[in-house]
């Protein structure tokens, strides 16, 4: 403690009574005890969890791991008057398999068994970054290019020999031919379209995996030093659709929705004008919507139970070392993990980290709550989040995940 400086200054004295001075002194002492018990306890400064231990440790989906995918002929059984299948919760499923499924599986996960891969601390990895346990197990989720044969890399896809390149026989025809290297990705096929003489490529095999009716999204590679085509003079597109293909000049691809006809009549067709000679590779057909791989929950389904707090849901993503330089299946060039409370909620979310198809290693892609607590009702039986890693916005192609977690931070996120 500071010592006051005393003053020369001389004061009057005075004389207390006894009674008065005795209980000054009892009341000084009281304070003194007092404040010296508070002093010496700690108990009564350090903070305290409102939640029990787990709430602030636990991986709430530690026990639902990429192993739990539901199998197809375990999906709970359709209204036999409405035809509405309820999603399952407690164990990763595919969003397409409740929206008028077909019954074919667009997208895959499976473990992955290849020597040096089979952990995220494998031989083939190299280096482990902090967080990700080198022990956690790899799995390998693909989205189905349905466009078979359209990089053009196998002897069987050769225009020539192929029967699936087809131009009106003229005496100055469209011709199309296949280029060995140096085009766009290893094969390609470069096209001369002539004046009213379109080219079409017939989208097979296998005819069948494209459902009548269903919508679909086809995607190419292009080049071409006269630009892609525009107004009257594309009409790029498949089957007959009216909607011609956009083109994006930053990534060289082009792309279109439509509905199929199925039974082997799917074609696409280079109708422009005269004189346009473009080379063409990597062709991609998608289905539209509910290419997610998704996990729903109800909140007896984690450990510790699910409570309203603030939430972060992270997967370790790696790209996959089997694709190879230019052919399918490709390199999946995107992806998004999304949490949201289910079926409605106010709250938004936001991504942390995004997924970079080009760096190489693990990559640790988040997305956490941006304004408030996730809210639950309470007790609830039904799903009351969801756990979304999102394929929509991609192209077919493979990626590699591992260790997917939920946590919860009841104090706030850390910096």
């Amino acid at each position: 403690m500071k010592k006051l400086r005393h003053s020369a200054q001389k004061y009057t004295h005075f004389s207390l009574p006894g009674a008065v001075k005795l209980a000054g002194a009892v009341k000084l002492a009281a304070g003194a005890l007092l404040f010296a018990a508070l002093l010496s306890s700690c108990e009564y400064f350090t903070y305290k969890r409102p939640f029990a231990d787990p709430y602030y440790d636990n991986n709430f989906i530690a026990g639902i791991g990429f192993d739990r995918l539901l199998a197809a002929v375990d999906l709970p059984p359709a209204d036999p008057d409405t035809g509405f299948r309820t999603p399952a919760h407690g164990v990763w499923d595919f969003s397409y398999r409740y929206d008028g499924w077909d019954g074919f599986e667009y997208l895959a996960l499976e473990e992955v068994s290849d020597a040096g891969y089979e952990t995220a601390g494998g031989a083939g990895f190299g280096s482990v970054p902090d967080g990700l346990s080198p022990a956690a197990l790899v799995y390998r989720l693909e989205m189905h290019n349905l466009a078979q044969g359209g990089d053009f890399e196998d002897d069987a896809d050769n225009p020539a020999s192929s029967g699936l390149w087809l131009t009106s026989p003229s005496e100055f025809p469209s011709t199309f031919n296949l280029v060995e290297t140096g085009a766009i990705n290893g094969r390609s096929i470069v096209l001369s379209i002539e004046a009213n003489l379109p080219v079409s490529y017939r989208i097979t095999p296998p005819a069948e995996l494209l459902t009548q009716g269903s919508l679909y999204v086809a995607d190419f590679r292009w080049k071409s030093a006269a630009g892609f085509p525009s107004g009257t003079s594309n009409l790029i597109r498949m089957n007959e659709q009216l909607e011609p293909f956009s083109a994006n000049t930053e990534t060289f691809r082009a792309s279109s929705q439509f509905k199929a006809q199925g039974s082997e009549k799917d074609e696409l067709v280079f109708d422009v004008g005269p004189g346009w000679i473009v080379t063409i590779d990597d062709i991609t057909i998608k289905k539209v919507g509910g290419l997610e791989l998704r996990l729903l929950l109800a909140q007896g389904d984690t450990e510790p139970e699910l409570k309203d707090l603030l939430y972060r849901f992270s997967v370790w993503v790696h790209a996959d070392p089997s694709v190879g330089a230019h052919s399918s299946p490709y390199r999946l060039d995107c992806l998004e993990v999304q949490m949201q409370a289910t079926p409605v909620s106010l709250v938004s979310t936001k991504p942390r980290f995004r997924y970079d198809p080009s760096a190489a290693g693990w990559q640790r892609v988040e997305v956490e709550v941006e304004n408030g607590n996730l809210m639950f009702p309470d007790k609830s039986a039904e799903p009351v989040m969801e756990l979304v890693i999102d394929l929509d916005g991609a192209l077919p192609g493979r990626v590699l995940l591992a260790q997917p977690e939920l946590r919860a931070y009841p104090d706030g996120y850390p910096e």
